[in-house]
């Protein structure tokens, strides 16, 4: 099974009120179509794909809170506050 995080965060940042919509987000599982046959230990998981999606999730992760950062930074130097 899969989660969807960036379909869901789209459709939040395209809403009109976005800070509701992303309060108000729901995630839904997806199956995964990318697993392979089941192997002879028993497991579906395949070590490479699982990686791939987990240095893109923290790329995603960095940049959100980079973005975060930037925001924070603007914020506080328009409020005069060091």
């Amino acid at each position: 099974m899969d989660v969807d995080f960036h379909g869901a965060l789209s459709a939040a940042m395209g809403s009109s009120d976005a800070r509701s919509a992303i309060e108000h987000t729901g995630f839904t599982t997806q199956a995964d179509r990318t697993v392979g046959p089941t192997k002879a230990d028993g497991s579906s998981i395949d070590i490479d794909a699982e990686s791939a999606k987990l240095a893109a999730n923290a790329l995603d992760q960095q940049a959100a809170v980079s973005v975060a950062k930037t925001r924070n930074a603007i914020l506080r130097a328009a409020m005069g506050v060091a």
